[in-house]
């Protein structure tokens, strides 16, 4: 995934692994020089390093189109409780 600054999601892949393992995860990812290194862990046992082209991983990533009201959504949901949890302090109880 690719976010903006403000933490919002621009471009997602399709879901992908490493080795098919049935467990497996990403534990660090450095740039450099036109490079993705990436260091993963296999079946909680093995730890192994990638290193691929940026360019490939560019190609991956496509533009994610969330609808206007999802964002709206968010944010309504977040001035509602911001609001419930002030009426709640002002008569002295907890949320």
């Amino acid at each position: 995934m690719e976010f903006t600054n403000a933490f919002h999601i621009e471009r997602a892949s399709r879901p992908w692994s490493f080795e098919r393992a049935q467990i497996e995860f990403c534990a660090g990812l450095c740039v450099k020089d036109q490079r993705a290194i990436m260091s993963y862990g296999i079946l909680d046992k093995h730890a192994r390093l990638m290193v691929i082209p940026t360019e490939t991983i560019n190609r991956m990533l496509r533009p994610t189109l969330i609808p206007r009201w999802v964002a709206r959504l968010a944010r309504f949901k977040s001035a509602f409780k911001s609001a419930l949890k002030s009426a709640l302090a002002r008569r002295g109880l907890h949320e």
